[in-house]
């Protein structure tokens, strides 16, 4: 595993808003690629950020996605 992507995989881990997620991480250089499923897009942008702010990288790519929430999931997510 390159060094860069197990200090963003770190990053990413201690993360209260990010350490639940589906987040890949890939590295070519020095540029990481994000890739995968988030719940809202704060943790996707947090996620972007994290990678970012990781010594060593030049760019990161945040090609993650947000999960789109079914109808019974939005109906209890709106309840609380």
């Amino acid at each position: 595993m390159h060094e860069l992507e197990k200090k963003v995989r770190q990053a990413l881990a201690e993360d209260e808003e990010t350490r639940d997620q589906e987040i890949s991480v890939r590295v070519v250089g020095n540029v990481v690629f994000l890739d995968g499923l988030v719940e809202s897009e704060a943790a996707k942008e947090k996620a972007e950020a994290l990678a970012g702010a990781v010594e060593g990288v030049g760019l990161a790519r945040n090609r993650l996605q947000v999960r789109k929430l079914r109808s019974e999931e939005r109906r209890e997510h709106f309840r609380h």
